[in-house]
Order: structure tokens, then C-alpha cells, then sequence
């Protein structure tokens, strides 16, 4: 009988220290995106917040975000307000999805800046409830999330466009050098070449200078394209070097230059 009752014990000794062993699902759903890849200062860029569900569905899922000084959050266009979840409204139990918000970072912040969070959904298993708040299954939640904005380490500005033409000799075309800004103030840009001797450079609407296609300025991360007509005049079929000088800013200058081809 004593044999019969320490065995009995060890056996549920044992299934008790299973039980514990196995980790039951989250009963909330979780937040993975604790920390937001890094942007620089003036640039927009489309981010992503990762969630795992909890141990049953979750609907009507919502998040909103407010960003600190200088931070700028927008939400999709078929959203307007707040952001939803990638796959549906519907969160199911133990899968994941993605909600994304657009952020604009303005020209000064620097460091990393707290983005708060609040997300609303609702457990229909666990009573009746809407995003009003009200039922017993309805959830609101205060979360933060990490944005680090880091300085960009290189020039303000860079030339894309390596190499234009080619051009008939004795003849004269249009070409175009695009640029990609890479942090602010590249702003009332202006673009001149220099043509090899015996070829002419004609800017658009006999200026003297030729400007972005969109308008003066480059946002970060933005390219655009300056054009302007080569006249080849005597210049024979081969490669010329054509320099450019691409002024912006307070005075600030990139000098550069592009191939030119002529057959």
C-alpha cells in the first residue's frame, strides 16, 4: 500500500512537471517589432510592425501612431485614420502579420525617437465587443516602438548618370543627367555643362542653366533628371568628356562629369 502511494505521488510528480514544461500559447497577441530600421533625416519611408496572434482570433484590428516633434506618421490610403493588418482585420490565433505606417522625418531629429502606439482589436470568443470599447473581449493597448534616425555618412548629393548618347556626328539631341539627394537642403538646383571644343551645349528655353524635371528641389532619397541639347559640331565619332557643375543650396556645388559617345 505504501509502494502503491509513493508511486501514485511520482507519477503525478511527473505529470505535473510536463504540464509545467509545456508553455501554454500567449493569451494576448504579441508585438515583435520592438525597434524600426534606421532612416536619415528628411527622409519618408514606408515601415512595418510585426504581430503574432494570441490563443484564439483577434478582429477588427487597428493601430494608430503619434510620432514626437518632428516626426510625421501617415497610414495607408485605404485606411485613412490608422493602419490594419496586411492579410485581413483578422489576426488568427498563433499566426502572424504585418501593419505599416509611413514615416516622415524631418530635417533635425536625430537619435533614436519613441513612436507610441495604440492598438484596439477584439476577441470574439470572449464576449461581444467593437472598437468602441465596449464587451468584455475588447482590447486597447499603449505600445512603443524604436525609430533610430542616423545621419547619413556621405555627400549631400550624388550624380546617377555616368554616360549620355550617343549622338550622330554633325547633329544635335537632348540628354539627361539624373542626381539623387541623399540628405536636405538640396534645394534651388541648377545644372551646367561644359562641351568638348568644337561642341555646343544648348539649355531648355535658351536659359542658362538647366533645372530638375519635377521642380528645384530634391527630397532625400529622391532622383530626378536635368536635361539639356548637345550640338556635336565638328566633333568626330568617339568618346568626349562633358563636365558638369550642379549648384544647389547656400552656394554649395557638386562638380562632375558625363561621357558623351558620338558615331
Amino acid at each position: 500500500m505504501i509502494r502503491l502511494c509513493r508511486l501514485a505521488a511520482a507519477l503525478l510528480a511527473i505529470c505535473c512537471v510536463g504540464a509545467a514544461a509545456a508553455k501554454p500559447p500567449s493569451d494576448d497577441i504579441e508585438q515583435l517589432t520592438t525597434t524600426l530600421p534606421s532612416l536619415n533625416p528628411g527622409q519618408t519611408a514606408w515601415v512595418s510592425t510585426l504581430w503574432r496572434g494570441a490563443s484564439d482570433d483577434a478582429t477588427s484590428f487597428r493601430m494608430e501612431a503619434d510620432g514626437p516633434s518632428g516626426i510625421t506618421i501617415s497610414y495607408p490610403e485605404n485606411t485613412p485614420g490608422y493602419s490594419s493588418l496586411y492579410k485581413d482585420s483578422t489576426l488568427l490565433a498563433q499566426d502572424t502579420d504585418y501593419a505599416s505606417l509611413k514615416v516622415q522625418v524631418g530635417d533635425d531629429p536625430l537619435g533614436d525617437q519613441t513612436i507610441r502606439l495604440t492598438v484596439t482589436y477584439c476577441y470574439a470568443d470572449r464576449g461581444n465587443c467593437n472598437n468602441s470599447g465596449n464587451g468584455g473581449g475588447h482590447v486597447k493597448r499603449k505600445l512603443d516602438v524604436t525609430l533610430p534616425v542616423v545621419a547619413f555618412d556621405g555627400p549631400a548629393v550624388e550624380q546617377v548618370t555616368t554616360s549620355v548618347g550617343p549622338i550622330k556626328a554633325g547633329s544635335a539631341e537632348f540628354v539627361s543627367v539624373a542626381y539623387k539627394a541623399n540628405k536636405p537642403g538640396v534645394t534651388d538646383a541648377r545644372l551646367t555643362a561644359t562641351a568638348p571644343d568644337g561642341a555646343t551645349v544648348i539649355y531648355p528655353n535658351e536659359g542658362t542653366f538647366s533645372g530638375f524635371a519635377a521642380d528645384a528641389t530634391l527630397s532625400v532619397g529622391e532622383t530626378d533628371s536635368a536635361s539639356f541639347k548637345i550640338d556635336t559640331g565638328t566633333l568626330r565619332p568617339g568618346s568626349y568628356t562633358v563636365r558638369l557643375d550642379l549648384a544647389y543650396g547656400s552656394g554649395q556645388h557638386l562638380p562632375g562629369s558625363v561621357t558623351l559617345t558620338v558615331n
